[in-house]
């Protein structure tokens, strides 16, 4: 009954005849409504909740709406974000994703211990230190893998084509994680600059990086940003305006 009510209630922010076409609510009834829906969920809900939580999903649920490039950072994942993107974090170096529920290595970072060792981007890792590694938030992730620069941890991984899971000790360490990686020149005068996502330096690097091409000769550039994992907005402004004219 509760549960009826209050789908019509979201629905039609009010009652309306049957054959009566269905206003559309205002911003100020939608709010009202979500107010509603809380007092309602606090009240009548067969067990407690934690109010912070459904406010987060909340806040998802209303971005969820906008493009695939907005996103909501939860306050205890924002100091991890952070991190990332300064440039540098002791870890085992390795960017990550959950696929399925599965912890899926996209990429190992150039130089990482988790780099040298073999690990390559779609390995599925099942255990972390003998733990299972399936069904983890990203935060939960982080705290397995992360850890004092030269401490060790195992990660079991599943690679396609191999029957059993591989076992890789890894050393953490701290990583360095430059944003742009590559620049070189392709052709006499065509110089070619990779940028992975935008850090805190990201400006300065692609500025050095240019400026090094310049001198080498080039007159024309490929700037690739595929692959591109975004970062800081201010970051993305500075790389744009190497390249447009004011206004």
């Amino acid at each position: 009954m509760v549960l009826r009510m209050l789908i019509g209630f979201l629905v039609f922010c009010g009652s309306v005849s049957a054959d009566a076409d269905v206003p559309k609510p205002t911003e100020r009834q939608q709010m009202d409504a979500l107010v509603e829906l809380m007092r309602h969920v606090r009240q009548n809900y067969y067990e407690d909740t934690e109010a912070v939580e459904l406010l987060h999903g909340a806040i998802e649920g209303y971005l969820s709406q906008l493009d695939p490039h907005s996103t909501y950072v939860r306050p205890d994942e924002l100091h991890d974000t952070q991190e990332r993107l300064r440039g540098s974090f002791e870890g085992i170096g390795i960017f990550f994703e959950m696929v399925d529920d599965v912890l899926t290595v996209l990429s190992p970072i150039e130089g990482s211990d988790a780099y040298r060792a073999g690990l390559l981007p779609g390995d599925q890792i099942y255990r972390i230190d003998g733990k299972r590694a399936l069904r983890l938030k990203s935060k939960d992730v982080t705290d397995l893998l992360k850890g004092k620069k030269g401490t060790q941890v195992v990660v079991s991984v599943r690679r396609e084509g191999e029957q059993d899971l591989i076992d890789f000790a890894i050393v953490r360490d701290k990583i360095q994680v430059p944003s742009v990686p590559y620049a070189f020149k392709l052709t006499n005068d065509i110089g070619y600059v990779k940028v992975t996502r935008f850090s805190g330096r990201t400006g300065e690097e692609l500025e050095g990086a240019i400026g090094d091409l310049l001198l080498q000769g080039s007159q024309k550039l490929i700037l690739d940003l595929r692959g591109n994992g975004g970062g800081y907005l201010e970051q993305a402004v500075v790389v744009a305006n190497q390249f447009i004219e004011k206004g």
